[in-house]
């Protein structure tokens, strides 16, 4: 049995279609949310410190042969995304700590925490069903 390690994905990541097209399937998936931390577009989403905002997706568990999967290339020349320790909120008062991949090489995008998410757009536009429902095991 392959060792499995605690991750934080967000953006397209936490859609299991996404990860599954990737013949990535982590296990143990439930809502988390990273306190001190935006997503950025640059053009891809990645993450950057902040002092007002918290980034919401998956904690889950997965082996380390699919983190390589996903984050060893480069795969479009928006620079490589690596591995943060950082602890996830699950719950109203667990923390669990995590491997979040974060790419610093990208240039500055615009941050997600700056656009209004009220209403039906917040929901039919940047939670995908995972967030809203049960996870996916």
């Amino acid at each position: 049995m392959k060792r499995k390690v605690w991750t934080f994905f967000y953006g397209s990541f936490v859609n299991p279609q996404v990860l599954s097209n990737a013949d990535v399937f982590p296990t143990d998936a439930q809502r988390g949310r990273l306190d001190g931390w935006d997503i950025v577009i640059e053009p891809r989403a990645t993450l950057r410190p902040s002092d007002e905002f918290c980034v919401y997706g998956i904690l889950a568990k997965a082996s380390h042969a699919d983190l390589d999967k996903l984050y060893s290339k480069d795969w479009f020349g928006f620079g490589a995304y690596l591995p943060e320790a950082v602890n996830i909120a699950i719950g109203n008062a667990r923390y669990v700590p995590a491997m979040c991949y974060i790419s610093w090489e990208m240039e500055q995008g615009f941050l997600i925490g700056r656009i209004d998410f009220s209403g039906d757009f917040l929901y039919c536009c940047f939670f995908p069903w995972i967030l809203l429902h049960e996870p996916w095991n």
